[in-house]
């Protein structure tokens, strides 16, 4: 039945505009694009961009900072905010834990590793990182040649915690001098290192390594997932210069460990230094020498699981005819 108290539209009139809401960052310029937190906002880093200076506000693409270091020193980053970098980076930038957990720095590049980053100095880190939850994705990484690309900081009793850091999709490059790709100091856990390269990182005495535990005094790393990285042509891969301290109850799976040709990698995988061990091998590709003497090594004192890898080293007794490992590395 009609009802004459409902308004309804006439020919003449339409209704209102319905705008559903937009998934955005608020403070940013650029509105569209999800966020994880209501007051999480994007900032922009661009050496390269004509408009790019540190006295900018950096939510705007087209008014970025010029430096990762301005992007830090921002009252507007906020936790879950992330800083997206485009164009070269040569600085030494510290990430301290005084700034917000859980942010995301993310190079933006046309190529698979871009842009590039430099520390700037021999014996400076590329990126010494002190706060919990960061993500640093995306980047090309040269290996400093007195000091490491990524140094991740733990010491409670200083409030540093790298916890639960996330590095993916980058490259760590050593142009044939490079000292360190990846350290552990103070036993950072639950790290996650996804789908990165690691290349030609060497120095003079053998004591480069692609992935480094160093000082463990706090502990030693615990529960981290080191998963589908390439390491070729370094000195050493992972593992420790003293073979002191390594990880504990970690998975390391789907790496492919390169022999080395031009560079004769020394350690491949040494898990011999940690407490408690129990590290969960499976899934990755061993080249070389499947023993000790081929730079293998299992934590024995906490026994290690090493089973369902490929190796191409099927004369040994831990190998199967198939190539698959049924047993941690032996002498």
């Amino acid at each position: 039945m009609y009802n004459p108290t409902i308004t309804r539209p006439g020919p003449q009139q339409r209704e209102p505009q319905f705008f559903p809401g937009q998934p955005g960052i608020r403070g940013s310029d650029a509105a569209l694009g999800w966020r994880q937190s209501p007051d999480a906002v994007v900032l922009y880093v661009d050496s390269g961009h004509a408009a790019a200076d540190d006295s900018n506000i950096g939510t705007d693409p087209q008014a970025p900072f010029a430096t990762v270091t301005a992007a830090l020193a921002s009252n507007r980053l906020t936790q879950y905010s992330e800083i997206r970098v485009n164009g070269p980076v040569s600085e030494a930038v510290v990430v301290a834990q005084t700034l917000p957990n859980y942010c995301w720095l993310r190079g933006i590049g046309i190529q698979s590793w871009e842009p590039t980053w430099t520390s700037g100095a021999a014996a400076s880190d590329c990126l010494l990182v002190r706060a919990e939850g960061w993500r640093i994705s995306g980047f090309a990484f040269t290996v400093p040649s007195a000091a490491a690309a990524i140094f991740l900081d733990e010491i409670p009793a200083s409030s540093y915690s790298s916890y639960k850091t996330q590095i993916d999709h980058c490259r760590f490059d050593g142009f044939w001098s490079g000292l360190t790709g990846v350290e552990f100091s103070g036993a950072p856990h639950r790290v996650v290192i996804d789908s990165c390269e690691f290349l030609e990182i060497q120095n003079g005495g053998n004591t480069s390594y692609a992935i480094q535990v160093t000082d463990s005094s706090n502990a030693n790393p615990y529960e981290c997932v080191i998963t589908n990285n390439l390491f070729w042509e370094n000195d050493n891969h992972v593992g420790c210069l003293n073979a002191d301290r390594s990880f504990n109850m970690s998975l390391f799976q789907g790496n492919i460990f390169g022999a080395g040709v031009l560079i004769t990698t020394l350690i491949k995988l040494d898990l011999r230094g940690g407490s408690q061990g129990h590290n969960i091998v499976t899934g990755n590709v061993f080249g070389g020498d499947y023993s000790n003497t081929g730079g293998y090594y299992g934590n024995a004192a906490h026994p290690d699981m090493w089973v369902g890898n490929l190796a191409e080293d099927v004369a040994e007794g831990e190998v199967g005819d198939n190539g698959f490992t049924t047993l941690p590395p032996a002498a």
